[in-house]
């Protein structure tokens, strides 16, 4: 009895190992594997190690976003010193926030809304984007259902060309894009 459970004792952490790895479980996006191996690709949508990759854009986001608000300036350094999966993180433009909007046709990135970088920026340019019902409940906001966070406002790099310290933000719960000062607290999920 007691060589069989000896014997049991040294094989479970092969089974523990083996477990891990059929399950996908201890890996982290470019590192290797407990057994040397290196570590598969994210595929596009499922969330790994902190991050989501977008199919549709070919962007890595950060997934959880932040877990404080921030000011603009805080935003920017946030996403630059962010170490997770190999860090390269930025704070995203307004275009590349409106990438993230599903549900909401009128604020989508093909829709006639014009403020994005390479468009228009100024802040009537926003008369343009129509908003969506708001989402209010935990969970619930106009973005991919893979993504986690709260459906609030989220910091973009674009900044207002019009209104001096104003930035574009993008409101998850309505898919309404807002110019706010830089000092305003609002959640950040960095992206590359």
């Amino acid at each position: 009895m007691e060589q069989r459970e000896s014997s049991w004792r040294r094989r479970l952490p092969i089974l523990v190992l083996g477990a891990s790895l059929l399950s996908g479980a201890g890996y982290v996006h470019g590192a290797e594997s407990p057994t040397g191996a290196p570590s598969p690709q994210p595929e596009a949508g499922k969330p790994a190690d902190g991050t989501w990759r977008d199919a549709a854009s070919g962007k890595t986001w950060q997934n959880p976003p932040s877990p404080d608000e921030q000011t603009l300036e805080q935003a920017r350094k946030y996403c630059a010193d962010l170490t997770v999966d190999g860090g390269r993180w930025r704070l995203p433009t307004v275009g590349e926030l409106r990438s993230l909007v599903r549900g909401c046709p009128s604020a989508e990135l093909k829709s006639d809304c014009k403020v994005e970088d390479g468009g228009c920026l100024k802040r009537d340019c926003k008369e343009s984007c129509a908003r969506c019902p708001s989402r209010t409940g935990a969970g619930e906001a106009y973005w991919p259902t893979e993504l986690l966070g709260n459906n609030g406002r989220y910091w973009s790099s674009s900044v207002v060309e019009d209104v001096a310290g104003k930035a574009w933000v993008l409101d998850f719960k309505s898919a309404g894009l807002k110019s706010d000062s830089g000092d305003d607290p609002h959640a950040v999920r960095c992206v590359r």
